[in-house]
């Protein structure tokens, strides 16, 4: 990992997110080893040396002196003349350590699923989902976009409905809140729905309080709020659905927009990008019933849902789709 022979290596994790572009993405190796070394506490043992910190997680000493030597040859951690291992100049950033640690989940998945899903075979257990863990992942990406998705969605309403005071929006599977939080800091009441259990982790940490969203815990493959609603948000969620799931809720969402509404859509298009590509082969080894879809498929859905062509503008990995209500 290192440029030259006494050269601070590169940072292995520039891009920790596993749906980094091609090309973009960190070496598999070192995610593993970084994960292997975090959840069995050998980095929490540090500053210390690998004999030392093995006795003090109950490790093998072999085991744990390699994987500290892989972790300083790329530069995270660093060892001192005395053989002390600290963190070095690539240490994750805390937000980075939450995405590696999804990376790792990943990776593990794809090795343990991909070929039992094209053999259409059971999925092996996925065995505990942390989800705390992953919306903090999924905060990770949505702070550094969610301002420009608050302003893209109030800026396709009518410069008249713009200035309204009282606008309202609702954000399905609104998740980690970074979304619905950027709107109501825009001044809009934000009504943000996800499964109850996502709500009871949002309430808990308190991620969104004092923001003045109000959460709604509920399926809205069964029931939406009532509205009506100057935007509505869907973001990261129309590819966790086939086709049929999806039509169905852009059907329901058309009947809780204002006419001159505006849906917002992020997701990842089919063929929209290689990366899009790879994340297709996520859903698939998900084996939850989402898939990637076509621009054709939400034209058709979106119309049949009362609301216009959408406009399509690259977004990061993804795209984002804006349909507005006649």
């Amino acid at each position: 990992m290192t440029d030259a022979v006494g050269e601070v290596p590169t940072d292995p994790f520039l891009h920790p997110a596993f749906m980094a572009a091609p090309g973009q993405v960190a070496d598999w190796r070192l995610v593993l080893v970084y994960d292997a070394a975090r959840s069995t506490g050998l980095l929490e043992a540090l500053p210390a040396t690998p004999a030392a910190a093995a006795g003090r997680c109950g490790l093998a000493p072999v085991a744990a002196r390699a994987t500290l030597d892989a972790l300083c040859a790329a530069g995270v951690l660093q060892a001192d003349t005395d053989g002390v291992v600290a963190p070095g100049p690539h240490w994750p950033s805390a937000a980075a350590d939450v995405q590696l640690h999804q990376h790792a989940t990943t990776l593990r998945r794809w090795a343990n699923s991909l070929e039992a899903r094209l053999l259409g075979e059971e999925l092996p257990d996925r065995g505990v989902f942390q989800l705390k863990e992953w919306l903090q992942s999924m905060a990770v990406h949505a702070a550094s976009e969610s301002d420009a998705v608050a302003e893209a969605a109030l800026g396709a309403l009518q410069p008249t409905r713009r200035a309204d005071a009282g606008l309202s929006a609702l954000d399905l599977g609104g998740g980690h809140g970074r979304y619905a939080a950027a709107l109501a800091a825009r001044g809009v009441h934000v009504v943000m729905q996800d499964r109850p259990d996502v709500v009871a982790v949002v309430e808990q940490e308190g991620w969104l309080t004092g923001t003045g969203v109000e959460l709604v815990a509920g399926d809205f493959h069964q029931q939406l709020p009532d509205g009506p609603f100057d935007v509505v948000l869907a973001v990261g969620i129309m590819h966790t659905m086939g086709p049929q799931s999806a039509a169905a809720l852009l059907a329901r969402v058309g009947t809780r927009l204002r006419p001159g509404g505006v849906l917002l859509i992020r997701t990842m298009l089919r063929q929209g990008s290689p990366t899009a590509s790879l994340f297709a082969v996520q859903m698939t080894v998900a084996g939850l019933g989402g898939d990637t879809h076509r621009l054709a498929d939400y034209q058709a859905w979106l119309d049949a849902a009362g609301l216009g062509a959408p406009q399509v503008t690259p977004a990061g990995n993804g795209s984002i789709l804006l349909a507005v209500k006649p």
